[in-house]
């Protein structure tokens, strides 16, 4: 519906649509973050769902810290260890990367059904918010990162160029996230609610990382 109204804003319906994505978005904004505490396989999903929503109601800005609060606490789910699990989910890498780096827009690095629009969302939040810590998140997702030393094969290098172009193009790097052992929030605007333990000294591809559900 919210891709609807952005392709034709002018439809008869959008009134009575606007309206409906309105009552979904206040549903979500009431609360103050999202219920779902497994990442796989609904979060991107949803994830997508509130970009879609906020930029056919003109919210991007308007909601920037709902935003990015929720993408934060997602953002704590992620390491550079090449490893994605949640309690009670997980996602496998791909055997096989050469798909990867031949069509990085649409086969991600791990391998379940969700993995590109993974990776689609990191990257519109990137490109919205202008923000290099959400870009190296698309980045592990899209390609599965960079070794501790930062070697990367020419193929890795050139699908990187390929697929993160916008961001070549304007000097965006990624950049690794600050972290260090938390106790990680849902819902850190409004009701705080403990989530998951953190035990890191960082997200760096040679540092363990350990969460486990509260």
């Amino acid at each position: 519906m919210a891709l609807a109204l952005k392709l034709f804003p002018d439809a008869p319906q959008a009134k009575e649509a606007r309206a409906w994505l309105d009552r979904i978005w206040a549903h979500m904004a009431d609360y103050g973050d999202w219920m779902e505490w497994n990442y796989y396989p609904y979060g991107p999903i949803f994830l997508h769902g509130m970009l879609d929503i906020a930029e056919a109601t003109s919210r991007i800005d308007t909601e920037r810290e709902l935003i990015n609060t929720i993408g934060q606490r997602c953002l704590g789910f992620i390491h550079g260890g090449g490893v994605r699990g949640n309690p009670n989910c997980g996602a496998q890498v791909r055997k096989d990367l050469s798909q990867v780096y031949v069509d990085p827009w649409n086969v991600g690095y791990y391998n379940i059904e969700t993995s590109s629009r993974d990776g689609n969302f990191w990257y519109r939040m990137a490109q919205h918010y202008r923000n290099p810590e959400y870009l190296w998140v698309a980045e592990q997702v899209a390609l599965g990162g960079r070794p501790p030393n930062g070697k990367v094969p020419t193929e890795y290098q050139v699908a990187y160029n390929k697929r993160f172009a916008w961001f070549v193009k304007r000097g965006i790097e990624p950049k690794l996230p600050a972290s260090s052992a938390k106790i990680g929030l849902l819902n850190a605007l409004k009701h705080k609610v403990k989530e998951r333990g953190y035990l890191n000294a960082g997200r760096e591809p040679e540092k363990p990382f350990v969460a486990f559900f509260l």
